[in-house]
């Protein structure tokens, strides 16, 4: 099990880029909105495929509370201000004092009806 820091960009408002997770390869993709003073993420596959859309950037949360999707990493996506506290991830503190890990898993599990 790994903890990996993603390469977060905080010049541009808006970026995508490829990253291999768990073996598959999948396109990040972050805007930040403006007017909620809030970063997103998008998760989609190495076609740009729609996986998971509009993942409101949140610290010290799993970013993906709900059920987990066969085609997308099975690990967690985790957001860390430097401070501990739950403060927001500010246009420019994004990829500075807030940083973006993934956390590989080392099993996975299906539950099969």
């Amino acid at each position: 099990m790994a903890l990996v820091v993603l390469p977060i960009r905080n010049d541009l408002p808006a970026y995508k880029f490829k990253l291999d997770l768990d073996s598959k390869t999948y396109v990040l993709s972050f805007r930040y909105n403006g007017r909620m003073a809030r970063w997103f993420m998008d998760l989609l596959d190495e076609s740009d495929n729609q996986i998971r859309m509009g993942i409101k950037i949140l610290t010290n949360v799993n970013l993906f509370t709900i059920l987990k999707k066969t085609n997308m990493p099975q690990g967690d996506f985790l957001a860390f201000h430097e401070t501990g506290l739950e403060l927001n991830a500010e246009r420019l503190e994004f990829g500075e004092e807030v940083k973006l890990y993934y956390n590989e898993v080392e099993w996975v599990f299906y539950l099969i009806e």
